[in-house]
């Protein structure tokens, strides 16, 4: 989910928020030096079953979704909005998506030694990832050296970004797909054509953008629109997912719907990753 990686409801109350940009000039040898400085998949962020499995099937893998962040010099967490924006204007997202990456199949690593179920990471990636010949590449030979299970990583990218070049990210997907990883489309619905080039590109996710999942309950287009991209998603073998949701009524109508999965504020805040609550929580869900 990028630019803003983990975007959700405005902060609450308690919630401590920099304006971005605030106290952190776009220099590049700033940036540059991030993953030194404590950039880092720095916090999970769960998706929850939206409705039961099928009779006699499997139980969906536990999923969590990695949220980047950047730890300033005083130890305070940036918002995503106050160094991406940078990072992508001075072309290192590439490199901070790798180290993510690499961070990210450590902590599965981890998991896997210490739970006998394997969870699953959503991991989001750049639109100058996508034009990355190297990145292809690079993931197979980091899935051979780690002892995590391709099936565990789902790739996420924006629907804005597989529009600018779509013959290039079907490309990516298609290769990394035969890899044994999953690709989520997020922030679909977005795009004006959106029903149009998806059956150009092979998905696993939908993730419905959160505008038309906000206000679901009392606004009847939302819930069409919501509805007919289920139904879509359905006849293609797509699953789905639900961004912004907040309230308990609102999973109850997409589980009706027959939404997939449900993230936001309302199934379980973002938290760290060495969070014990993190794990309580896909225990008990």
């Amino acid at each position: 989910m990028l630019p803003g990686q983990g975007k959700g409801p405005q902060p609450r109350a308690g919630v401590p928020h920099r304006r971005p940009g605030a106290g952190h000039p776009p220099a590049r040898d700033g940036l540059g030096g991030a993953p030194a400085r404590g950039a880092a998949p720095g916090q999970l962020h769960p998706l929850r079953p939206g409705h039961g499995a099928a009779a006699g099937a499997a139980p969906p893998r536990r999923r969590l979704e990695v949220l980047i962040r950047l730890r300033d010099e005083d130890g305070s967490l940036v918002p995503p909005m106050a160094f991406i924006p940078a990072a992508e204007r001075y072309g290192i997202m590439p490199a901070i998506d790798r180290w993510v990456i690499t961070r990210a199949l450590a902590y599965l690593e981890q998991q896997n030694q210490a739970r006998g179920e394997r969870i699953q990471l959503s991991i989001n990636l750049s639109g100058a990832t996508l034009n990355d010949e190297g990145f292809a590449p690079f993931v197979e030979e980091i899935l051979k050296r780690t002892d995590v299970d391709p099936e565990q990583i789902v790739f996420e990218v924006t629907e804005t970004s597989a529009l600018v070049n779509l013959t290039a990210t079907a490309r990516l997907l298609a290769r990394l797909k035969a890899a044994g990883v999953s690709f989520a489309l997020d922030d679909f619905g977005s795009g004006m054509s959106s029903l149009g080039y998806l059956k150009h590109l092979p998905v696993d996710y939908l993730k419905i953008d959160g505008l038309f999942i906000r206000n679901i309950a009392t606004d009847r287009v939302d819930c069409a629109m919501v509805e007919a991209i289920a139904k879509v998603a359905s006849v293609m073998g797509i699953q789905t997912v639900a961004e912004f949701v907040e309230t308990q009524d609102v999973m109850d109508l997409l589980a009706g719907i027959g939404i997939d999965f449900a993230q936001g504020y309302g199934v379980h805040v973002p938290e760290p990753l060495d969070t014990p609550s993190i794990m309580t929580y896909l225990d008990a869900s």
